[in-house]
């Protein structure tokens, strides 16, 4: 039998392993599946205090359930071990203090004594950043492939289309207006004009141009944005505004690239926006990254948890008329002025896209 000293030794041996020495999520689980001990990160992840915790079910604090995980998406790890008496592996999607879901990587240890088993030990890592990054490596593969793809469609599709429509408006100008085949080539004329609109944003998309950045005004844009909407906004009764940051330095952009995004998020959020609505387009900068940032705010229909991954995927739209390639292409915009753009969203309550771009010069990245 260990001396209480020995004991004393173990345990601040113990503190400082899962306290000081480990950065990852740690917490003992008792068969019942309640939590006997957690580490000071992890309790600074849930914004909990230790009493707070310990003696409460571990799937009450990591995913506020009342029941203990299971299926295929949330594999209980302690349930596992309890089968087979090995260690587990599991990913599940935890909840933090605020209630936000972040990706956790779980390996999960039997403690055993006297060969039998009386608790396990979970470690957990946030590997949110690293899923993040797999997504978007993947998108841009996707969207490399989509382009190659939407390319050959659009140019192989131009050239009869352009036969067709140039055929149909040859043989109307032929017929009188009272001829009822006269109203026949002007449906034929406009669905030919809708396709080649079509096609042109299928070529948009899949343009492999470089931007050509130039010091550009971000604040002279994103005023002239606004002209160029401010009718459709009132059209529909929707207040149109906008709050510039007054200390914005010249940034290298394409201006006409930016100048397409910010009309088309505006587009989008009047579309989006009922009568008596507002929309607010605000722009700042953050002295200590060097980077600015646009936000396109609405108080719209806003965007549903299960559209919200999709959104920037080409040809995802919720609209009926729409090719859904509009968002797509102004990812691919901000893509190449290495900014990045994130939107967030309550259903029912609105909308808000926000741009962050560099201000300076990204080298091997401008013309």
């Amino acid at each position: 039998m260990k001396s209480s000293m020995e004991l004393t030794e173990t345990q601040a041996l113990y503190d400082v392993m899962i306290n000081k020495l480990i950065n990852e999520y740690v917490i003992v689980i008792g068969l019942d599946h309640k939590i006997m001990d957690i580490n000071a990160a992890f309790l600074k992840k849930l914004g909990l205090k230790k009493e707070q915790a310990v003696g409460h079910f571990c799937h009450e604090i990591t995913h506020h359930l009342s029941i203990p995980c299971s299926g295929r998406n949330h594999p209980c790890p302690l349930a596992q071990v309890k089968k087979t008496g090995r260690s587990s592996q599991a990913s599940h999607i935890h909840l933090d203090q605020n209630n936000i879901p972040y990706n956790v990587s779980i390996s999960c240890y039997p403690l055993m004594e006297k060969g039998e088993l009386k608790a396990v030990v979970e470690v957990s890592k946030d590997i949110t950043n690293e899923i993040k990054f797999q997504k978007k490596m993947m998108q841009q593969e996707k969207l490399v492939s989509l382009g190659r793809l939407c390319a050959g469609v659009a140019h192989e599709i131009n050239n009869p289309l352009t036969t067709i429509l140039t055929s149909s408006m040859l043989m109307q100008e032929d017929i009188e207006q009272k001829d009822p085949m006269y109203d026949e080539f002007t449906i034929i004329n406009n669905e030919a004009l809708r396709c080649r609109e079509i096609v042109k944003s299928l070529l948009d998309f899949a343009r492999q141009n470089k931007s050509l950045k130039r010091k550009n005004d971000l604040n002279k844009i994103l005023k002239e944005s606004l002209m160029l909407t401010r009718k459709q906004a009132k059209f529909k009764n929707i207040s149109l505004g906008v709050t510039l940051g007054e200390d914005l330095p010249m940034v290298y952009i394409d201006k006409d690239q930016i100048q397409q995004t910010i009309i088309n998020l505006t587009l989008n959020a009047i579309e989006a926006t009922g009568s008596g609505g507002d929309i607010k387009i605000f722009s700042r900068f953050f002295k200590e990254n060097k980077m600015v940032e646009i936000m396109v705010k609405d108080t719209g229909d806003g965007i549903s948890s299960e559209n919200m991954d999709k959104i920037f995927d080409p040809f995802f739209t919720t609209k009926k008329t729409g090719t859904g390639l509009g968002l797509a292409i102004t990812h691919g915009i901000i893509e190449q002025h290495k900014g990045t753009i994130n939107v967030e969203s309550t259903p029912g309550k609105g909308t808000c896209f926000i741009i962050t771009l560099p201000i300076n010069k990204t080298r091997n990245h401008d013309i």
